[in-house]
């Protein structure tokens, strides 16, 4: 697949995706959950999921998809998620200092990254564990792609002192040892903002 300049992925998105294995966690989630069958699901069971996953989303009645709103100055994240058919479609949208980068469903990610048409299926849901399970996988792949995009090296950053940044980089492998973060915060330090990982 041949894609133009301007549909190509900004530097930094494509090395966000590469670093979290993005084609092939989503290629795995595909084949995880490959089901056919149709689930009557209610909106407020599947945004009491969301609640309970820590990720309180709004339901967009009109575009039938659910949504996830996140900011990390320069950064805005939006997760929007359609559960249509029983069939999950993960859509990221990413603006940096007001300026769009992303605004793409997965498969179109996926497409963009390693330029060929290899479409991977949607994930599909039979009951209401499947859909917790799911979006559990789906939100760790989230967090990572977050921490991708706004994570700079400290050791960088003339404004810390080395004592600072030798402290924060053994903070930074003690949470890696222990487990996986759930989400960001952001750190100011003289103007200068930096994700920074916390459980």
């Amino acid at each position: 697949m041949q894609v133009s300049p301007e549909m190509q992925l900004p530097p930094e998105i494509r090395a966000a995706l590469e670093k979290i294995d993005f084609i092939n966690r989503y290629k795995n989630i595909s084949a995880k959950y490959d089901f056919d069958e149709e689930f009557d699901y209610d909106n407020d069971k599947a945004l009491r999921i969301f609640t309970e996953l820590g990720y309180p989303a709004r339901y967009d009645k009109r575009e039938n998809f659910f949504q996830i709103v996140e900011e990390y100055p320069p950064f805005q994240f939006k997760f929007n998620i359609s559960l249509r058919y029983a069939l999950l479609e993960f859509i990221w949208a990413v603006w940096k200092n007001g300026e769009l980068l992303i605004g793409d469903p997965w498969n179109w990610l996926k497409q963009l990254l390693d330029g060929t048409d290899e479409r991977f299926r949607a994930a599909g849901f039979r009951n209401y564990d499947d859909l917790r399970e799911v979006l559990k996988e789906a939100f760790d792949m989230y967090e990572d792609f977050k921490r991708g995009c706004c994570w700079k090296p400290l050791i960088l950053n003339n404004y810390i002192p080395r004592a600072t940044h030798i402290a924060l980089f053994l903070f930074w492998h003690l949470f890696q040892i222990a487990g996986k973060p759930r989400r960001n915060i952001l750190w100011r330090r003289k103007d200068m903002y930096h994700c920074l990982l916390v459980t």
